[in-house]
């Protein structure tokens, strides 16, 4: 039986993900080897659920239902550029947020217990929102990007996660592709 690769995540509105577009696009030219998150596939993932069977393809979706209607929009301001797990040996480029995160890490927290009570295992590593710009492939040029980085003047955008979506991921050679199955809204 094929295995559906899911998550769940808060969806961004149109203009932030034009926002980091642009982030990245001045980040390119660093010429850091980077594999580059598309922007319309940014999103703040609460939980990587990876492979999953139908049935808990299933259970998930009712976890995202029975938060339907309990939690308003989550007001947020983008912040700085960070790196995974640091730069001695870097992973994950990622901007943080300022305002939202404490509500964003109890919605994080109500869905892993939600997921948790359906058999699903915890994620050991404490969670920290934040939007991922791209994952690091290797070390070449990233003296360029860190200095990119700390020279890049960054405008903070205000705005808010109204979304709540489970979604499915298929890899292809040209990078993910991203079908929402199911959503709720913040309100």
């Amino acid at each position: 039986m094929n295995l559906i690769r899911c998550f769940i995540a808060l969806e961004l509105p149109s203009p932030v993900q034009k926002h980091l577009a642009q982030v990245i696009t001045r980040l390119k030219e660093a010429k850091a080897d980077i594999k580059w998150v598309e922007p319309e596939n940014t999103h703040l993932t609460l939980k990587f659920l990876g492979g999953i069977f139908p049935e808990q393809v299933q259970s998930s979706r009712k976890v995202l239902l029975d938060q339907n209607g309990k939690h308003p929009p989550i007001h947020c301001r983008t912040g700085q550029i960070g790196i995974f797990p640091g730069w001695n040996r870097p992973q994950v480029i990622w901007l943080g947020l300022i305002d939202g995160v404490q509500r964003i890490s109890d919605l994080q927290l109500l869905t892993e217990n939600g997921l948790a009570d359906c058999g699903f295992a915890r994620d050991p590593k404490k969670f920290k929102p934040h939007l991922t710009l791209g994952r690091v492939r290797s070390p070449n040029n990233m003296d360029k990007l860190a200095e990119r980085i700390r020279t890049l003047p960054l405008e903070e955008i205000e705005f808010s996660f109204e979304e709540l979506a489970l979604i499915k991921s298929t890899l292809t050679q040209s990078g993910p592709v991203y079908q929402t199955l199911e959503t709720i809204k913040l309100s």
